[in-house]
């Protein structure tokens, strides 16, 4: 009895991942950014990016970092046709 910690088992599950990044938006053509998904195996920003192109986490992009249960996931994106070059307003 007291406090002691037991072990409840493990949980796997199937995701059909195209399935999820169309439901999500990411594959959405009008979507107006290009995004990135890195933390292959829920490793954060030291793993491997497994969607989106290469030159997205090279072009200075806004990032935050998505946790799960034991890990993390970083997701960055810029705008689709790169960042403007100066301000809407000037």
């Amino acid at each position: 009895a007291g406090n002691t910690e037991r072990f409840w088992g493990i949980i796997s599950a199937v995701v059909d991942v195209q399935r999820l990044y169309k439901a999500s938006g990411l594959l959405d053509d009008d979507l107006g950014i290009d995004i990135a998904l890195i933390g292959k195996d829920a490793l954060g920003p030291s793993g491997d990016q497994f969607f989106g192109h290469e030159g997205v986490a090279k072009s200075n992009p806004v990032t935050a970092d998505v946790l799960l249960p034991s890990g993390s996931w970083r997701i960055a994106a810029i705008p689709k046709n790169g960042w403007p070059s100066t301000p809407d307003n000037a």
